[in-house]
């Protein structure tokens, strides 16, 4: 089962606290002993701060930030019912979902990729069932939603590629290569 879901403003930084357990709000299916489970497959270490240096570079790049701007996208993906019980496979399979992120929006604007092991969902069946929260920003492409047809509920996304913030994370990548060296 996977869910994308997009957020604007402060509600970002929100569920980024949702998923670093920054912040439970007392959230009763969400299971404090199970929590040390959880795991990180992303490596940036400050997922908020990220965040705002990736907002920060829309707007140096001359992008427009308005109030209805989503700053964050998240899919969230459950370990399907008939897997097999097994750490390693677990983990081969929520690496191929961040990878299929990293592939369409890069690798750079990924903010976490959480796997949680401590939360129930609202069917007993999948009670702690492993799931993955992957964030990302869409800054160098748009997401557009639209209806397969006229009469469907089914929805298709469309990226379109933002060049200029394309062509200022290649030039930030190559200026941090050069002060490495």
């Amino acid at each position: 089962m996977a869910h994308f879901e997009k957020f604007k403003g402060i509600n970002a930084f929100h569920m980024i606290e949702h998923d670093t357990r920054e912040n439970t709000n007392g959230k009763k299916n969400i299971d404090e002993e199970r929590s040390k489970l959880n795991y990180n497959l992303c490596d940036v270490e400050n997922p908020k701060e990220y965040l705002k240096e990736l907002i920060q570079m829309v707007k140096d790049t001359g992008g427009t930030i308005r109030d209805d701007t989503n700053f964050l996208v998240s899919l969230c993906l459950t370990l399907p019912e008939d897997f097999p019980q097994n750490e390693e496979l677990e983990k081969q399979f929520f690496k191929a979902a961040v990878e299929l992120i990293e592939n369409d929006f890069g690798y750079k604007s990924i903010v976490s990729a959480w796997v949680h092991k401590d939360e129930s969902l609202e069917n007993e069946n999948f009670k702690f069932k492993p799931h993955i929260h992957i964030k990302f920003a869409p800054i160098h492409k748009k997401i557009k939603k639209y209806k397969v047809s006229k009469d469907s509920e089914t929805y298709a996304i469309s990226l379109v590629n933002e060049p200029a913030i394309e062509e200022t994370l290649v030039a930030l990548e190559k200026q941090k290569e050069s002060q490495v060296q």
